[in-house]
């Protein structure tokens, strides 16, 4: 659990088929069990956790029916599936190259659209833990204030606070618990003219993950009316899976978050579309 890393793909099997792959949007980190229902007791109160986006499958695999393709499945030290192709009880097995390279290409040939997508959002989630600060950022201007500057960054601090002033849930899913939520800037971090901008609340959106994630790269945007528009490079199917169809809350948007959007729609929205396309 504590080798993942941002951008790693994730195979969800239950059921006795892989129905879901996701991206590992964070390394694991330390937090409370799930549930203080009785059959937890067993266990110790803290653990590990990962954050995934995951993408449920049109058309799920059944490894015993690809038994050629996915027998390093069932192979060496650690593998995931016993000799039947039926699930070992684990919460994560690492893969490896031979293997993911193998169930990668099964799932592929069965959901044509996802190869795309998963090297999109993999490359998304690496560049976020790799971008490292504006140079404007680690001027002199005081431990204090490259503190609040770093924590920004992350959509933590100050800048979250600021942003929940505006509003305090999701305008896509609706969903208002904040351990739940991101802390998303409108204008890009790195486009940003002033540190002022960077950490003015009205530059920021709450959002579920995996609305974070496209309004970051551009696949979905909103309009200072509210309207919520999505990219029409972003498959069907994508859009139907995580209930993109429409937003909750589509009221509009105070003039000082509009100036924001504008760029968002004119700049950010249009390059989405250009880095799809070129895949």
């Amino acid at each position: 659990m504590i080798k993942i890393r941002p951008g790693d793909i994730v195979f969800s099997y239950y059921g006795q088929a892989i129905r879901a792959i996701g991206i590992a949007s964070g390394s694991a980190f330390l937090t409370g069990r799930p549930s203080d229902d009785s059959k937890w007791n067993a266990w110790g109160t803290d653990g590990w956790m990962v954050e995934v986006n995951f993408t449920i499958l049109e058309h799920p695999i059944v490894p015993s029916q690809n038994p050629i393709e996915l027998a390093a499945l069932v192979k060496g030290a650690h593998a995931p599936l016993t000799e039947t192709f039926a699930g070992r009880q684990a919460y994560l097995f690492e893969l490896g190259e031979d293997r993911t390279f193998a169930l990668r290409a099964v799932v592929q040939r069965a959901n044509k659209d996802l190869g795309q997508l998963i090297s999109f959002l993999s490359e998304i989630a690496i560049s976020e833990e790799k971008e490292s600060l504006p140079e404007a950022a680690m001027q002199p201007a005081g431990e204090t204030e490259a503190a609040v500057l770093v924590r920004a960054r992350k959509g933590q601090g100050l800048f979250r606070a600021r942003v929940a002033n505006y509003s305090s849930k999701c305008r896509v899913t609706g969903v208002a618990e904040p351990s739940l939520l991101r802390a998303s800037h409108i204008k890009p971090w790195s486009k940003c003219e002033s540190n002022e901008e960077r950490l003015d609340g009205a530059n920021g959106l709450l959002l579920s993950p995996h609305v974070d994630l496209l309004f970051d790269k551009g696949l979905l945007t909103f309009r200072p009316t509210g309207q919520l528009e999505i990219s029409e490079v972003l498959p069907k199917y994508v859009v139907d899976t995580w209930n993109l169809t429409r937003a909750v809350d589509s009221t509009p948007f105070k003039p000082r978050q509009a100036e924001y959007l504008k760029f968002h729609n004119d700049v950010v929205y249009p390059l989405g579309k250009e880095r799809w396309n070129r895949g």
